[in-house]
């Protein structure tokens, strides 16, 4: 059992308080206010611990982060859906507080964790809401378990990741430091939000080790699920930032040909991470479209 935050302090706490609730319990700084802490909880995964946390009541809508950051990119979402759903956010293994094992894994892998997830917090269906790599996941699910699915985001995504873009991106821990890398990153996502988010990416980014930032960047390599996209009848909404330079507006249009019953947004303006880039006009546009009526 593990017990307070990867980030220090509060352990005794989190261990009386696992000790009375019986279950593992993380001490986790609530987003960029330090003073205040919440216990974050986690479960196991074929081995691996899997941080997550809830909010409201409803439907369940489960946001996937995408590649280097983790669930705070969902930092003005989380608040506006739980008004109306259950949102559940989590770290993929690899990110944030969850697990960094060694042993290479695939976002394949990180399609079985999720659905393993949903399985241990007695999810039998939801929304699933990706960003990026997130994007991906969310794909996974949708093919491999079409059931637990009740509709799809996807987000500045793609369907298929060629190995010398991945290798491009490995390099860079040659060159840059991982704050640095962070920048890139950040002004690549935030073109409008400002200094406060591109800090909030940076941060995301600059908590991995060159190794863990390379493993989680590998677990990309060579994905490709663009021929099985046919078989998702789910409804769904593809938006990309119009100024997206990692996954272009002619990527989300390439989805938007292959998933049947799709529909596409472009965010004026935006970048590659929609929802800190333009968070208020990213929340009025998937909440419309996870609170249609189903026919």
């Amino acid at each position: 059992m593990v017990y307070g935050s990867r980030r220090g302090g509060g352990v005794e706490v989190v261990e009386y308080a696992s000790h009375l609730l019986g279950k593992n319990l993380y001490l986790y700084p609530y987003y960029n206010v330090s003073f205040w802490w919440c216990f974050l909880p986690f479960v196991e995964v074929d081995g691996v611990s899997i941080a997550y946390e809830e909010a409201g009541s409803g439907e369940p809508v489960i946001f996937i982060h995408g590649l280097w950051v983790d669930r705070r990119c969902w930092l003005h979402q989380k608040k506006h859906f739980s008004r109306s759903f259950r949102v559940l956010l989590y770290d993929l293994r690899g990110h944030g507080e969850s697990s960094k094992p060694s042993k290479q894994y695939s976002v394949w892998t990180h399609g079985e964790d999720l659905y393993r997830l949903m399985q241990r917090l007695g999810i039998t269906k939801a929304s699933l809401v990706g960003h990026s790599m997130g994007g991906m996941v969310a794909c996974v699910v949708a093919v491999k378990h079409p059931e637990v699915v009740r509709r799809l985001v996807l987000a500045d995504t793609m369907c298929n990741v060629i190995p010398e873009a991945v290798a491009e991106r490995v390099a860079w821990v040659k060159k840059m430091s991982m704050e640095e890398i962070g920048l890139l990153i950040a002004r690549r996502g935030i073109k409008i939000a400002g200094e406060e988010a591109i800090s909030l990416v940076v941060d995301m980014v600059k908590e991995q080790t060159p190794e863990v930032y390379v493993r989680n960047a590998l677990a990309t390599s060579g994905f490709n699920i663009c021929g099985e996209l046919k078989k998702m009848e789910k409804p769904t909404l593809i938006i990309v930032g119009e100024k997206d330079e990692a996954t272009p507006i002619w990527m989300a249009e390439t989805l938007h040909g292959l998933i049947p019953n799709s529909e596409l947004y472009v965010v004026k303006g935006a970048g590659h991470i929609t929802c800190l880039d333009k968070p208020e006009e990213f929340n009025k546009v998937v909440m419309d479209f996870l609170s249609e009526k189903e026919e």
